[in-house]
């Protein structure tokens, strides 16, 4: 596993073929993960994250907005208090939007199961079999074909 710790700038870092442990510090970032199964944390900042390929976890973060973007694989994305913007993409994706009013939860291709947690959101199941839960806030699901 390769480990990776940014600085307090804006940072843009692409991981390796391998499982990368990637964490963004402060600054508003742009992360991605590459093919292994990743772990990418995007602490402060508004920040850019995609895991691409392998089955990744994405962590937001508390303060900001972030977008978060798993790629293949099965994923499991959390936003965190900030109004986030979640995509599954391919594959059988967890999606936990956070306390914030998330302007996008979506599942994308594959089984998702999403969370909209505290805030007004908007949830989209888009493909295959997913389940969607609203949570608190005053929240908009859309099903899918």
């Amino acid at each position: 596993m390769v480990d990776t710790v940014l600085g307090i700038g804006d940072d843009s870092f692409a991981g390796t073929a391998d499982a990368d442990s990637i964490h963004g510090g402060n600054g508003n970032d742009y992360l991605t993960g590459g093919d292994g199964n990743d772990t990418i944390y995007g602490d402060n900042g508004s920040d850019f994250i995609e895991g691409q390929g392998g089955d990744d976890l994405l962590y937001g973060g508390d303060d900001a907005e972030y977008d978060l973007s798993g790629g293949d694989g099965d994923d499991t994305l959390y936003g965190g208090d900030g109004d986030d913007r979640l995509t599954g993409q391919a594959d059988d994706d967890l999606i936990y939007g956070g306390k914030g009013d998330d302007s996008n939860l979506v599942g994308g291709s594959g089984d998702d199961t999403i969370y909209g947690d505290g805030g007004s959101d908007l949830i989209y199941g888009d493909q295959d079999s997913d389940l969607l839960y609203g949570g608190a806030g005053n929240d908009t699901l859309y099903g899918g074909a």
